[in-house]
């Protein structure tokens, strides 16, 4: 038995009902149903939430350390940053012209 199929087993097993059955029960049940998901829900979206936030925050602290190192760089070498530019402006003009023909 692969993963997938020991996942799609633990997920049946789990279910109160099956694809394409009819749902049996008293509206109440119904509504107490509709009630947990839409907590499960609210709780997912929740931590999803603080996952992007902190994904986030690391992508701008790294961010700004680039560009302290890279500020720190072009203010001690100005010449050497211009060179590296004009050398990548270059390459990516040379990639360019080469696509269009």
């Amino acid at each position: 038995m692969n993963n997938h199929d020991r996942n799609t087993t633990a997920v049946l097993d789990r279910a109160e009902t099956y694809p394409g059955e009819p749902m049996l029960g008293t509206p109440d049940q119904l509504d107490e149903h509709q009630g947990r998901a839409g907590e499960r829900l609210k709780e997912s979206l929740s931590n999803i939430g603080v996952n992007i936030g902190g994904v986030r925050d690391s992508v701008m602290d790294k961010t700004k350390d680039y560009w302290r190192t890279t500020n720190g760089f072009v203010g001690r070498n100005p010449w050497v940053a211009v060179g590296i530019s004009a050398g990548f402006a270059f390459l990516v003009g040379m990639f360019i012209g080469r696509r269009q023909q």
